[in-house]
């Protein structure tokens, strides 16, 4: 459900099959939801609303409760991706209405409030879509992002310690419980779980920022840009890694200010 961080080829690809399933069986609802969501993908919004509308009225016709509820998560999900978080969290409760136990829903909601910064509303949506055995590891994260954000570190490692029981290379998860004891201002635990995040990904950028903050707090410095640096190799001109490069520099200048 609204897959991210895939290239536009592969959307392009997940499309044409979509397509191609309904030309073989024009009355495929979920091939029709299919390709809805991943016209949003593409950013062809209108398209892929005419989709979910034309599947949710079909399925309001023929009394097709699970399509509908589909299609509900599918449009809630295509208007997050507008950056609309109010207009979104009518559809995920639409779906709710239908099957009260929809893990993805809850999910979705919470994901919603954490992007309105609604950090303590975010958390219940999250605590039902893990008691509902949600199926993406992220749940736990976006939680403990919302405890983080709250100020409830430990609340944030022990449910990151819950997840790294069954995925110990998350990288998303390491990196938050840095994140957590970067908070807590304690900082070689911190740069240990960051470390840990950039060796199951190696392209994790905001890790390596991190490990180049936390090496900074301790006052080693030439460590610290050197993580700093490969942040900025991964994302160019990011504000955040020239905001802490800047930081750095005033602490611990280099002879070269060609970077400035």
């Amino acid at each position: 459900m609204m897959p991210e961080n895939l290239p536009k080829a592969t959307f392009e690809s997940m499309l044409e099959t979509a397509n191609s399933n309904l030309r073989d069986h024009p009355d495929d609802l979920m091939a029709l939801l299919n390709k809805g969501l991943f016209l949003a993908c593409l950013d062809r919004f209108d398209e892929g609303f005419a989709c979910m509308d034309q599947a949710a009225e079909t399925a309001t016709r023929e009394e097709n409760t699970h399509i509908l509820e589909v299609s509900y998560l599918c449009k809630g999900a295509s208007i997050f991706r507008m950056n609309r978080y109010k207009d979104a969290i009518p559809y995920f409760q639409k779906a709710l209405k239908i099957n009260p136990d929809n893990d993805l829903a809850y999910f979705f909601t919470g994901n919603t409030l954490v992007e309105m910064q609604k950090f303590e509303d975010a958390i219940p949506h999250y605590d039902h879509a893990i008691r509902l055995k949600c199926k993406f590891p992220q749940v736990y994260c976006k939680k403990a992002f919302a405890l983080n954000c709250c100020g409830k570190h430990q609340a944030a490692l022990e449910c990151l310690k819950e997840v790294l029981l069954t995925h110990p290379d998350y990288a998303d998860a390491h990196f938050e419980m840095g994140n957590s004891y970067m908070s807590l201002e304690k900082y070689r635990h911190a740069i240990r779980c960051h470390r840990r995040a950039v060796r199951a990904d190696p392209r994790h950028k905001m890790a390596y920022l991190h490990l180049g903050i936390s090496y900074m707090l301790i006052g080693q410095y030439p460590i610290a840009r050197s993580y700093m640096e490969k942040a900025l190799e991964l994302a160019p001109e990011d504000p955040d890694v020239m905001g802490a490069l800047r930081l750095l520099n005033t602490r611990y200048p280099i002879d070269d200010d060609a970077f400035w």
